[in-house]
């Protein structure tokens, strides 16, 4: 049978030296930029349904940005494109995201135990052959805490029953925030459209961000 080696650092370190350091760099530029895009978004949407005075301005806005990023598509796709197949910002997660998902078929039913990513994903990595990481440079990359999708994380710690028991109360919480978003009170009715809102960039952020283990993370 083929030999799986051992995750040393010679064997986690390819493209050694600063390479550690700018997909550390380049994760938290990721982040920040995937956070500050979502408030944004949530900021507006919450201006235009609650301050009817702005909604004209901010339609005008909208459609002012869509022209703009349509007459500058031509250098602004050449530069998405180059982000998107940019090493230091999407390889790093491809191989996290493969590691969790590594996680989940090994341990379908019940995960790993929540929490438990950061004790699991090494021999993960060494059992299916996931590899190098270098976000903290190859000698430290036991320091890594997180899949970087909240999504695949999840399911690795918790695996099914922990999935479908986050669904059902999504469900609970759309039915009830709903309600509330159509009461005939304005500052209610703000409320629980803020709340589904807020759940909704929460939920668009958590594909790139383990969010429920910030307190923790990297």
């Amino acid at each position: 049978p083929r030999r799986v080696p051992r995750l040393t650092p010679g064997y986690l370190r390819q493209g050694e030296g600063e390479g550690g350091a700018r997909l550390c760099a380049a994760s938290k530029r990721f982040r920040a930029w995937v956070w500050a895009t979502g408030a944004a978004l949530l900021a507006t949407v919450i201006a235009g349904l609650t301050v009817p005075a702005l909604r004209r301005w901010l339609a005008t806005g909208a459609i002012g940005l869509a022209l703009g990023g349509l007459l500058a598509w031509p250098w602004l796709g050449a530069r998405v494109s180059e982000r998107l197949n940019d090493m230091d910002n999407v390889t790093l997660r491809q191989k996290l995201w493969e590691t969790a998902a590594s996680l989940f078929r090994d341990h379908p039913l019940l995960g790993v135990g929540f929490g438990n990513f950061p004790e699991y994903y090494l021999d993960a990595m060494r059992a299916h052959r996931i590899g190098p990481v270098n976000e903290f440079g190859a000698d430290a990359v036991e320091r890594i805490r997180v899949a970087e999708s909240f999504y695949l994380q999840l399911a690795a710690e918790t695996g099914i029953v922990g999935i479908v028991a986050f669904a059902v109360f999504l469900v609970a919480l759309a039915r009830v925030m709903l309600r509330v978003a159509r009461a005939p009170y304005p500052d209610t009715s703000a409320l629980g459209v803020s709340v589904l809102l807020g759940t909704l960039v929460y939920l668009l952020n958590a594909a790139t961000v383990t969010a429920y283990t910030h307190f923790s993370s990297t």
